[in-house]
């Protein structure tokens, strides 16, 4: 009897666990068919291509749309240059300006131009005009430069280490080189790798310097003469001794004759110089024009003008 108790004990318990397990069941399956199912986010599958950037580093494509890791932005700006103009990705022209602000060591600043390889074009020094050491001052050079091997370039603002030399403090511009009509002009300088100690003043030699084909270009050469020769070139010798403070005014021709005439061209360095600056004007408008008679003159007047 005892048994038949314990029998009927252990199936109402059966009974009551399976009816337990039954509600549970259905309430988890109520729950789960409650609530929202969250859509299933297929893994974009990018292609395998990737873009290079201004500065020659690459980027892939990421993330659902697949589209191009931004490129690294152009600092324009550091704790000693800033440069304001070209802008980043500016087209510019013949010559072309470079602007800023710098207050970098003896406010000396070197602007070079190159090719998107980084082959160099040119390269020249701009000084700082600053109030006092330490404090930024507006910088501003025009550079002429070769024909660009690539439609893109760089320009590459920077002073060298007083230190060990090294380029430092490094702002690069990426810039795209214009169309244009251009000519080259031949400019003369003195040169002390062909001449050493220069014992004859007058012999100048010439660099091809090219310019726009705007305007008159006997102006555009003697400009640039005033000028000088640039950094690469004074490394090979090169030299003037026309003051970059000198101006030009007016280029004229009369009765086969052609008048050069200046302002501050004020000479430093005696006879010298002065068969210097007359032979680098000279021999450059006679190669442009293949007129022989040329008089200098300062502000209309030529008598003993930039004489020995």
């Amino acid at each position: 009897m005892e048994h038949n108790n314990n029998h009927i004990h252990r199936g109402i318990i059966g009974i009551v666990g399976g009816i337990f397990i039954l509600v549970i069941g259905v309430y988890l399956l109520a729950r789960m068919q409650n609530t929202p199912q969250q859509p299933q986010q297929d893994t974009a599958i990018c292609t395998q291509d990737a873009k290079m950037c201004w500065d020659g580093s690459f980027v892939s494509r990421q993330g659902q749309s697949c589209e191009f890791t931004p490129c690294p932005d152009v600092i324009t700006e550091n704790a000693v240059i800033k440069v304001t103009e070209p802008v980043p990705f500016a087209k510019v022209g013949l010559p072309i300006t470079i602007k800023g602000e710098a207050r970098t060591f003896e406010s000396t600043v070197n602007i070079r131009l190159t090719n998107s390889d980084k082959s160099i074009l040119t390269e020249d020094i701009a000084m700082a005009q600053v109030p006092d050491s330490g404090i930024f001052g507006p910088f501003s050079i025009e550079l002429s430069y070769p024909k660009p091997k690539t439609n893109q370039g760089f320009v590459e603002v920077f002073e060298y280490s007083a230190k060990d030399g090294a380029e430092i403090s490094k702002i690069t511009i990426p810039i795209t080189f214009a169309q244009q009509d251009t000519t080259t002009v031949s400019l003369f300088f003195n040169n002390t790798s062909h001449d050493p100690n220069l014992p004859d003043c007058s012999i100048v030699y010439p660099i091809e310097r090219r310019i726009a084909v705007t305007g008159d270009t006997n102006l555009q050469a003697i400009k640039e003469l005033i000028k000088g020769p640039s950094l690469i070139e004074q490394t090979a010798g090169y030299i003037s001794s026309i003051p970059q403070t000198a101006k030009l005014n007016t280029i004229t021709s009369e009765n086969n004759n052609i008048i050069v005439d200046f302002s501050n061209l004020d000479i430093q360095g005696g006879s010298c110089a002065v068969m210097a600056v007359r032979a680098q004007i000279i021999e450059t408008i006679k190669a442009l024009t293949q007129i022989e008679n040329i008089t200098i003159s300062i502000q209309g007047e030529t008598e003993d003008i930039l004489q020995p």
